[in-house]
């Protein structure tokens, strides 16, 4: 010890001394924290604020995200945690179902009312409810060769705000009996135009105008007769709303092929195909394909042999399919005019969000379904990568393909081809479609199930049967996955459905 003395200041303590235990209902409390109670009051306040501003931008990105995809024709509306009956709908409403299109909450289709009678309905599509109803006529009723009413098959498609509904005419022998085509309005009901066209005519729909090709004489405005031997193709955008000419295009003179065989649906006086997609549109006829743009501008032909046909890609370009005895495969079209090909055809997804942008995907095909799932550049058709896999199913969503394969689901990065996650159901999955937040697949017997779009888990499953028969054995209902209505929906014997929700 050296003996020098150290200033030591004593604190007293702020509770109680060792041994001693708290005062019952009074809480210890640390100077610092009483020095600053208030700022840290603040600063609470201020991270609350800042949590929940946080989770108003996250909902509202959600709700914009989902209502985005509701545009998506396929995606379902919400399903919250299972199926119940939504309404129920006879066979008039079974086929406003097949054929109809949702615009603005009102599911517009054709039903059959009466033996050669048709009328257009507007539903509901949460309730069933029918709003409104428009009796129509087809251009030129024919009977049938029996001698019946005359059967029609009808589509509807939206039209931008309007809808365009489709009715060409069958069971008749000889030529294509005219096609009738309505443009209404999907809120009332009101028609605002009637067209009538040949049978052989092409229909797509595209940015609002009801797009059209008819078969010309050379001077390109004169109707040519069914069996005229050489034709140019009229195609024809007309708005919807006003009737005004959009564009026009008239192909080349195109000689029928095959003159022994007038009567085949293929010769080029015979049947036109036109789609539409994104700003593009597609001619086909006979080894004709014409790619034109939104306003008729021609971008390039193709010729193709009688054993293929040719799709718009989702990339910007053109797939040339075949199916012969060696199998199918298709052909990607370069940019610079080249093909590029794979033993591969086009992958169908009932539900594209347009993510993965740039590529297409393809399917490898062998017996039993697909054996393989590729992707290509859509403009080079370089291969970027490939899977094996045995899938039935597929549908992509948020640079995600989701698979229904052999034994279960698998979902893939859709940009490099890894495996995200698997789930194994230990039966096939045929049948998928989503809500944006799940995966909803058709399950075994009557019945419908949800997986997590995350990592597969299983969220719900709901036995059907029990809510639309009052049979507890199956009896031939069917559960359908629509295109059309943003639901599924049983189909049941009678014909009548139940909607889902």
């Amino acid at each position: 010890m050296s003996g020098r003395m150290l200033d030591v200041e004593l604190v007293e303590p702020d509770g109680p001394g060792p041994g001693d235990a708290p005062p019952p209902t009074v809480s210890p409390g640390h100077p610092w924290l009483r020095r600053n109670a208030r700022r840290l009051a603040v600063a609470g306040v201020a991270v609350s604020v800042a949590l929940v501003a946080t989770q108003a931008v996250v909902d509202a990105r959600e709700r914009t995200r989902l209502a985005e995809l509701a545009a998506i024709p396929g995606v379902l509306a919400p399903v919250e945690g299972g199926l119940d009956v939504r309404w129920r709908g006879g066979v008039a409403a079974q086929q406003v179902l097949q054929g109809g299109t949702v615009v603005d909450g009102t599911l517009v289709g054709v039903a059959g009312t009466a033996p050669g009678s048709l009328e257009l309905w507007g539903l509901d599509a949460a309730t069933g409810q029918r709003r409104w109803t428009t009796s129509v006529d087809l251009g030129t009723p024919l009977m049938t060769a029996d001698g019946g009413a005359p059967e029609a098959w009808t589509t509807c498609a939206p039209l931008d705000a309007l809808v365009a509904c489709v009715a060409q005419q069958s069971g008749t022998a000889g030529a294509n009996p005219d096609m009738t085509v309505w443009v209404l309005d999907p809120a009332d009901g009101r028609l605002l135009r009637t067209a009538t066209l040949p049978g052989e005519s092409g229909l797509t729909f595209s940015h609002g105008d009801v797009v059209s090709a008819v078969p010309v004489l050379l001077d390109g405005t004169t109707a040519a007769a069914p069996d005229a031997g050489t034709v140019r193709w009229a195609v024809t955008a007309v708005d919807g709303r006003t009737g005004d000419t959009s564009w026009t295009y008239t192909t080349p003179p195109v000689d029928a092929v095959g003159r022994e065989d007038t009567t085949a649906y293929d010769s080029s006086t015979r049947s036109a195909s036109l789609d539409a997609r994104d700003d593009r549109v597609l001619l086909i006829v006979d080894h004709h394909a014409w790619e034109l743009g939104a306003d008729g501008t021609l971008h390039r032909t193709v010729l193709i042999d009688d054993t293929s046909w040719v799709e718009l890609t989702r990339a910007g370009g053109l797939v040339q399919s075949t199916y012969d005895g060696r199998g199918g495969r298709s052909a990607i079209l370069r940019d610079d005019g080249t093909w590029v090909r794979t033993a591969s055809v086009p992958l169908w997804l009932p539900v594209d969000d347009g993510s993965a942008h740039g590529l297409v995907f393809c399917a490898e095909q062998s017996e039993g379904g697909i054996s393989r799932i590729e992707a290509r550049d859509g403009r080079t058709g370089t291969r970027v990568w490939d899977v094996r896999v045995r899938a039935m199913t597929a549908l992509l969503l948020d640079d995600r393909l989701f698979v229904g394969t052999a034994d279960g689901l698998r979902a893939l990065d859709a940009t490099t081809g890894r495996t995200v996650w698997s789930a194994d159901l230990s039966r096939s999955v045929d049948e998928i479609t989503t809500d944006g937040r799940s995966l909803v697949v058709r399950g075994l017997g009557l019945s419908a199930e949800g997986y997590a779009l995350s990592d597969g888990h299983a969220l719900w499953r709901t036995d059907l049967l029990a809510q639309v028969s009052a049979s507890h054995a199956w009896s031939g209902e069917q559960l359908v996955v629509s295109s059309r209505l943003p639901r599924l929906y049983v189909q049941l014997p009678d014909g009548s459905v139940a909607v889902l929700g």
